[in-house]
């Protein structure tokens, strides 16, 4: 579909010798002197009513000064003849040329969904750009852990393994291997005690208890 021709409005393609319009970008009133070719270098418009392509034509003529005139359009723009000159009504082309409201619906949509899109890519990529920091983030964890070995601790990090799954011992050398990952020196004591030569923190066995326990030296009862 194309949009509806008047008598004041041609076509491109509908173009003649001798037709006066009106120029599409500085509205200069030119003679056309020659039926409307198309270009030798092809050249497309996109026409939003029909969602089609259109090959570009070239328009030339003379303005009211002689000088030469030429315009490279689509053949379905709609020129302003002058209307100080009568022309007989251009030939209407075959088929329905009218725009349906729900097609005009359409082409609005289109122009909104357009506009939005300008705006919410960089919010989105923003947040993508974070996400996947956090996916490397963790990657390199997983491959730190792989390094060292410890294929229990892994299993809990993916989340493939819940925490009961772990058994004593690998729960025990996941929790020394804590220290080792924070860069804590620290040493076993012949009872047992575990404890670093620089922090005032120590694991020792409550006899009470009879578990282990952290103890600080600032607290009440500590070793």
């Amino acid at each position: 579909m194309s949009a509806p021709i008047t008598p004041d409005r041609v076509r491109t393609d509908a173009l003649q010798p001798g037709d006066r319009v009106w120029h599409p970008y500085d509205m200069a009133r030119f003679t056309v002197s020659a039926a409307p070719e198309e270009l030798d270098q092809p050249l497309t418009f996109h026409n939003r009513a029909t969602d089609e392509t259109e090959c570009g034509m070239r328009v030339t003529g003379t303005d009211d000064r002689g000088d030469a005139v030429h315009v490279d359009t689509a053949p379905s723009y709609l020129w302003h003849r002058d209307v100080e000159q009568p022309t007989a009504p251009a030939e209407e082309p075959p088929g329905d040329t009218s725009l349906t409201p729900e097609r005009e619906r359409e082409i609005r949509t289109l122009d909104l969904l357009e506009l939005m899109s300008d705006r919410v890519a960089p919010v989105i990529s923003g947040h993508l750009a974070a996400l996947l920091a956090e996916v490397d983030h963790l990657r390199a964890r997983v491959e730190e852990l792989v390094a060292q070995r410890d294929d229990a601790l892994v299993e809990l990090v993916t989340g493939q393994a819940p925490p009961e799954a772990l058994s004593p011992w690998e729960r025990a050398v996941s929790g020394l291997n804590a220290l080792v990952d924070a860069d804590v020196i620290f040493h076993v004591e012949p009872d047992g005690h575990i404890a670093a030569p620089f922090s005032d923190e120590h694991i020792e066995w409550d006899l009470r208890a009879r578990r282990w326990v952290l103890t600080r030296d600032d607290e009440d009862g500590a070793s």
